[in-house]
């Protein structure tokens, strides 16, 4: 008889409730910069609207990152997720992304956690293009294959099914290049393949920074 094991991973405990509190502020930032720079500069304006149009190409990707230290522990959770995108309309995107995850768990230098690589088709709809900046939802599916490590060996390992969803900012600082920030809820499923054991679906939200190049028609 098999016996079902759930897996659980701790988070820290700071990552629960800024990430609201952080995506909020840096729309603020690149809102506020936006306005300031219209107003000041005498240079033609960047216009989002006339790069994000049918045809364009996105080249990008974001990053994340945590880290939490005290006295009994050290956890580390760092994520990659580089994309390709072409837009179908001029509000339309399709997309393909990697993801790379890497999690660490040290007490007393024993350490254990994850190794992680994904792949998400997805698409976004662009729903507010102004000035420079430029607000899209998100949404995707992926598979995920992980790797459970304890010291230097890998106990376990397993495929996930994954769904996410998720509002994007881009502030464009030229006509091809844009800053964004995102925040996504991930929803995994999955089983691990050596030693059968179930896990329960869970729930991660993730806040990232990085940044796209644009390739339109004209410059093509």
């Amino acid at each position: 008889m098999q016996n079902s094991i759930e897996f659980t991973f701790k988070k820290p405990d700071f990552m629960k409730n800024s990430p609201f509190l952080l995506f909020t502020a840096v729309l603020f930032f690149f809102s506020f910069t936006s306005k300031a720079q219209d107003a000041t500069t005498e240079t033609p304006k960047v216009e989002a609207a006339n790069t994000i149009t049918k045809g364009t190409q996105v080249i990008g990707g974001g990053a994340s990152g945590a880290v939490e230290i005290n006295k009994n522990y050290t956890n580390t959770d760092f994520q990659l997720n580089p994309f390709y995108g072409y837009f179908v309309s001029n509000r339309m995107q399709i997309n393909a992304g990697i993801s790379l995850i890497s999690y660490r768990y040290n007490q007393a230098g024993n350490i254990n956690g994850e190794n992680a690589f994904g792949f998400s088709p997805g698409m976004s709809y662009y729903f507010f293009v102004k000035n420079r900046s430029a607000v899209s939802g998100s949404c995707s599916l992926g598979i995920l294959r992980e790797e459970n490590i304890s010291g230097n060996k890998v106990e376990a390992s397993g495929n996930y099914l994954s769904a996410q969803i998720g509002i994007n900012y881009n502030y464009f600082i030229s006509s091809y290049l844009a800053l964004n920030c995102s925040f996504t809820y991930s929803r995994y499923y999955g089983v691990f393949d050596a030693n059968s054991i179930s896990v329960i679906p869970y729930g991660v939200g993730q806040l990232s920074v990085g940044a796209s190049w644009f390739l339109t028609r004209a410059c093509r």
